[in-house]
């Protein structure tokens, strides 16, 4: 048995990558018709197959082959989470490849305790909240992704189907 964490410390979503020399494709919107790579097994695949009218929708075990044929021109795009596409960029994709559009579907990431752990939990809590409020988890944030995080450090009573009501 586990315990509801109390503080969501983390948000992701999707996001759509390109060659950096693509300037067709400026958002999802743009993905109908085209080949895009996701990682099998994701919530890249539910959202794509629900929402995209892709050419061909090629999943692949790992992320790695997705950017593989995306980099090889075998796809013309790559949909997948978020802070994985920007770390990318960041880091091994040498220039070559960039983000395109908003973040889509923000899913939130907490802890989960054992139930009876209330003191560890609230220590969690709290050193999640210090690392909010004095900019440490900004900063930290900024140097994996490259760019700012969203807002979902929020108390456990805001759900996450009220996210854009509070934000």
């Amino acid at each position: 048995k586990i315990s509801i964490w109390r503080w969501r410390y983390y948000k992701s979503g999707l996001l759509v990558m390109v060659k950096a020399n693509n300037n067709d494709i400026k958002s999802v919107k743009d993905l109908d018709g085209k080949v895009v790579a996701v990682k099998s097994g994701t919530g890249s695949v539910d959202y794509a197959k629900a929402n995209i009218k892709t050419k061909d929708l090629r999943q692949f075990p790992n992320i790695d082959n997705a950017y593989m044929e995306l980099g090889t021109n075998r796809a013309d795009a790559v949909l997948h989470d978020t802070p994985n596409i920007l770390y990318f960029i960041k880091t091994a994709g040498n220039g070559q490849f960039k983000a395109v559009g908003e973040s889509l579907e923000a899913q939130q990431y907490g802890v989960a305790f054992p139930k009876g752990s209330d003191e560890l939990r609230e220590k969690v809590n709290g050193a999640l909240k210090t690392l909010r409020e004095n900019g440490t988890y900004n900063e930290i944030y900024k140097k994996w992704f490259g760019t700012e995080p969203i807002r979902c450090f929020l108390p456990s009573h805001v759900s996450v189907q009220n996210l854009n009501k509070t934000t």
